[in-house]
């Protein structure tokens, strides 16, 4: 499972029946992806490539300021709700370890995420890694 945390700030002012309507706040939008998927590893002395594919759903959880008039005029700040905005995709990795000391792995791993259920790249990761073995 992977997590993505965005917050923005959203600030609005507006006039619904003689009423004056302000907003100043955080909202955030959270992505939570579920992925499964097959590696290969490839291993030299000292080096470990492992390339790997996969599929995954994406559960976006994002929220939004709801203002209207009623009794009484209201401000919310609205989140959708589990599986409202489901997307799934593939996604491809590449990792690549150095065997630093016998019980030490450096390396780095490269991501590359696409949705396909709505035809775009949702996210590149580049990151370095350290693995200990215990």
């Amino acid at each position: 499972m992977h997590y993505q945390s965005f917050n923005r700030h959203a600030e609005a002012a507006d006039t619904l029946v003689g009423v004056v309507v302000s907003v100043n706040t955080n909202i955030q939008d959270r992505n939570y992806i579920y992925f499964v998927g097959l590696h290969r590893n490839f291993e030299a002395t000292k080096h470990i490539l492992s390339p790997g594919i996969g599929l995954y759903v994406i559960d976006i959880r994002q929220q939004s300021i709801k203002y209207g008039y009623g009794i009484p005029n209201f401000v919310s700040v609205h989140e959708s709700q589990k599986g409202d905005l489901s997307e799934a995709g593939v996604f491809a990795d590449l990792s690549y370890e150095y065997k630093f000391q016998p019980k030490v792995n450096l390396g780095f791993k490269l991501q590359l995420y696409y949705t396909a259920t709505a035809s775009y790249f949702e996210s590149f990761s580049l990151f370095p890694f350290v693995k200990i073995k215990i």
